[in-house]
């Protein structure tokens, strides 16, 4: 069977989870996008229940109008199983609010009136999850910008904390005294500008530590900035870093998100070019930025992670997403993809992931507040690793289907290496699905083959592929293996020799012999290339010449999938990219782990060690190798 990898938009959302950690590849379908209300305002803000469902606030009239949620009662937002609840029915609302759901699961949203010219900050609080009993409003700054944003988030104590501009434009953050935030509320300053009105800010608390963090944009001065706190409270020690100064930045766009390992990443706009900054440290001692998309008008981005960063943003016709391969989102990296065609928001875009890794986007087109979600197709669930012992312990991994297909889907196993069997096969192992056992898990067992070999701790990779008269599900071979770690069990025995011819043999094994060859053509490695290529697919030429440059400097690929970049090329790769980090990984100045992508500075390094002595590369950041 031959293995088609992704590398179109066809038609379906995959999840895969493996080592506890879930993978987006890219296959997206709508499962549907339903119009909740309409006649609404310009901007929504959608969070998920605990059961997944969507709650979404809106303003119910386009120019002035109450403080409206609807809180669904299925996935699908359908009419019948919407509640929807006033908020505040005053009428003033500026269209300028923001939700999350407290400790327990009630919704609390942020929200900005206006009266007679005076702009204000209040908190409301719904007291169940229906908000069928709701708190008086409290004002947290009688004194705010008509025209600002505003962004809530709530730390580990349950505190509610608000960002926001104020009337002189200061970027300020109202820090509640406890969780209702019924007595000792503060306001702080973060950054007493000047700012440019409505800055765009958003904030977020960073896990590790509890510190409020918030980014915003001076547009007036083109600068994206990131404020974080020297304490919870925000009461001293405030900081501000610079992130980037391009002309582009003339628009207030722009989400944060922290990775897992607490790292800052700001998705903004940039002039046309959808951009991120990914912070190098936890509190944005240096940053890289990244310039992804130069089409059309790109507006409202919203960032999210899925291990590396996803984006859906808005380029003036389309809602699309763009999911980042790398820690860095690097260009070559990336995968865009649109979700949702000829569609155009009023304002931005709120988006969330279920805890499964399902996509919910909610927007305002035209008055009409519209929610959207994508479906897993297939779910792997290994657990925490996959580890076996020769011998000895095995391990094991489900197997299942999300949605119902419409004929049966057969999902092929097979192993790269032939060091494990699965099911006590050592050939492929194949499970099939039908309309009736799509969701049921089936279960894998992985048992490593005790043979007589001493390998010390090896591995083998489990791929799959799917097959079925469904064309959402045929063809697809997902480009994330399960990585199985192997325990040898067996030693080996020292034999000395007398045989003198040892060095030379030595000798030859360890020779550079790369550095003396000089090839006809410079420069000898051209194409960009990562897992999934093949020689003469999508032009690729060179996965071969990869392959052989690897052997060569003993970094052993030990596969017959001649031309193939498959998983042992990319842990190869990864070998010879470490030995080389200060040329190949330093110059993009953040994240120094080995890449698996044979990018710019690969190609250059590699160019110059088979001979290519004149050549000069540009990489994306503007770095110039020679």
């Amino acid at each position: 069977m031959i293995k088609k990898y992704l590398t179109a938009i066809i038609s379906t959302l995959i999840v895969i989870v493996i080592f506890g950690v879930a993978y987006i590849t890219t296959k997206y379908v709508v499962a549907y996008s339903t119009v909740v209300e309409t006649g609404a305002g310009a901007t929504v803000s959608m969070v998920l229940s605990s059961s997944n469902k969507p709650i979404i606030v809106y303003q119910d009239n386009m120019v002035t109008g109450n403080l409206m949620i609807d809180i669904c009662d299925d996935s699908l937002c359908t009419s019948s199983g919407v509640t929807t609840v006033t908020l505040d029915g005053n009428n003033n609302s500026t269209g300028y609010f923001d939700l999350l759901l407290d400790q327990n699961g009630y919704p609390v949203v942020a929200y900005v009136t206006s009266t007679s010219g005076v702009s204000t900050l209040k908190l409301v609080f719904c007291q169940d999850s229906l908000c069928s009993s709701i708190s008086s409003p409290v004002t947290l700054d009688s004194s705010i910008n008509t025209d600002t944003n505003v962004s809530i988030s709530v730390n580990s104590s349950g505190i509610p904390i608000v960002a926001y501009q104020d009337i002189t434009n200061e970027i300020k953050v109202a820090v509640c005294g406890n969780t209702t935030c019924s007595s000792g509320n503060t306001t702080q300053i973060l950054d007493a500008g000047p700012i440019s009105t409505n800055a765009g800010v958003y904030i977020d608390i960073q896990p590790s530590t509890d510190i409020p963090f918030v980014s915003y944009i001076d547009a007036s001065n083109t600068i994206l900035k990131l404020a974080y706190c020297g304490n919870t409270a925000c009461s001293s020690g405030n900081t501000i870093v610079t992130l980037d100064t391009s002309a582009g930045i003339t628009v207030a766009n722009n989400s944060f998100s922290f990775n897992a390992s607490n790292i800052p990443t700001v998705a903004y706009a940039d002039s046309t070019d959808l951009a991120i900054s990914v912070c190098s440290d936890t509190t944005c001692s240096g940053n890289t930025e990244y310039y992804n998309r130069a089409i059309g008008s790109i507006i409202w981005p919203s960032i999210n992670f899925n291990v590396y960063p996803v984006i859906v943003y808005n380029d003036g016709t389309d809602i699309k997403l763009m999911q980042c391969g790398d820690a860095i989102c690097t260009p070559a990296s990336a995968t865009y993809i649109t979700l949702d065609t000829g569609v155009n928001p009023s304002g931005a875009i709120s988006f969330v992931f279920s805890p499964t890794y399902i996509p919910f986007i909610a927007f305002s087109d035209g008055g009409d507040v519209t929610l959207g979600s994508y479906y897993v197709s297939i779910i792997i669930q290994a657990g925490g690793s996959t580890d076996v012992i020769e011998g000895g312990a095995t391990d094991t991994f489900t197997v299942e289907l999300s949605d119902a297909p419409s004929a049966d889907v057969t999902v092929t196993l097979d192993t790269d290496n032939g060091e494990v069997t699965l099911n006590g096969q050592s050939v492929s192992l194949d499970l099939t699905f039908t309309s009736l056992n799509f969701d049921t898990p089936q279960t894998v067992t992985v048992e490593a083959i005790d043979d007589t070999d001493v390998e010390g701790t090896h591995y083998d990779y489990i791929d799959y592929i799917l097959s079925s008269a469904d064309t959402n599900y045929d063809g697809m071979f997902i480009n994330d293996e399960i990585t199985v770690n192997i325990t040898d069990n067996d030693s080996i025995s020292v034999i000395v020799s007398n045989d003198t011819r040892g060095g030379n043999v030595l000798r030859r094994l360890f020779l550079d012999k790369g550095n003396n060859r000089i090839p006809l053509i410079c420069p000898y490695f051209i194409d960009f290339l990562r897992r999934g290529d093949r020689d003469g697919v999508r032009g690729k030429q060179d996965v071969a010449k990869l392959q052989n440059f690897l052997n060569e400097r003993g970094h052993i690929i030990n596969s017959t999938s001649r031309g193939i970049f498959g998983p042992k090329t990319e842990k190869a790769l990864k070998s010879w990219q470490g030995v080389f980090t200060n040329d190949v990984l330093s110059v993009w100045r953040a994240f120094l782990q080995p890449t698996g992508y044979f990018y710019q500075s690969s190609r250059h390094v590699a160019n110059k060690q088979v001979g290519c002595t004149n050549i000069t590369t540009v990489l994306d950041n503007g770095v110039v190798l020679q």
